[in-house]
């Protein structure tokens, strides 16, 4: 090998193209431009957006946050699809956050008019509220140089998402029982799989030995703040 040949600077362009698509590529800004479209659709006078934005926030939640969980259970973690979403959670939890915060201007849009103090008051809003705040904090906190501030305390910050799970799902079923609507709508029935899915792996990774999730103490704290603030 010649002097020259040595001293050419190594390369890898196969895993310098990969990177955008393990970190997601333009799977969050395309779920920002659908989120302002389904709004701008609504405002036109289109149908509602409350629930549609809902429904996409939950779908990305759900996909961030259980096949990253999956990978220490089994074979099913290990597989292609699985790893392939989980090293997508970044961007499907920002995607997640931008839906929720479409749902929240939706809702504001449709259901708070002059007496919107009076119904912040009702649980529902209120833990909403407590959630969004959360997921905002989450969404802001999400960006690189964000990443690289925190350093480690990053993934124990973002790991606050758990906490909002059951808010969330405290919110879904007080507004659906207070509009008169089916409880379990698809929105709802994600957020419930989601608490089901920390039990089941909590009692999974004690079977085999691997202790409590930080995250699992988060659900169960989340649980019990949504059944005081509903139950004030």
């Amino acid at each position: 090998m010649s002097a020259a040949a040595r001293t050419l600077p190594r390369t890898r362009p196969a895993r310098a193209a990969a990177a955008p698509a393990r970190d997601g590529g333009l799977l969050w800004p395309a779920n920002a431009a659908l989120a302002s479209a389904t709004l701008l659709i609504a405002a036109a006078g289109g149908p509602p957006a409350t629930g549609p934005t809902a429904l996409a926030g939950v779908a990305a939640l759900v996909l961030c946050l259980v096949p990253g969980n999956l990978r220490p259970l089994g074979r099913l973690g290990r597989c292609g699809p699985v790893r392939q979403l989980a090293r997508r959670r970044r961007a499907l939890g920002i995607s997640a956050g931008l839906w929720w915060l479409a749902h929240a201007a939706a809702g504001l849009a449709e259901h708070f008019g002059v007496d919107g103090l009076a119904r912040l008051a009702h649980p529902a809003p209120a833990l909403g509220a407590l959630a969004l705040v959360i997921l905002v904090a989450l969404l802001a906190t999400s960006t690189t140089a964000a990443r690289r501030r925190l350093g480690r305390r990053w993934k124990p910050l973002q790991r606050l998402v758990w906490f909002a799970v059951p808010l969330g799902l405290a919110h879904a079923v007080l507004a659906s029982l207070r509009a008169g609507d089916h409880v379990l709508t698809p929105a709802t029935v994600g957020l419930a799989g989601l608490v089901v899915f920390a039990a089941a792996e909590l009692w999974l990774r004690r079977r085999r030995g691997l202790g409590v999730p930080a995250h699992a103490r988060l659900v169960a704290a989340g649980v019990l703040t949504a059944l005081v603030l509903a139950l004030v």
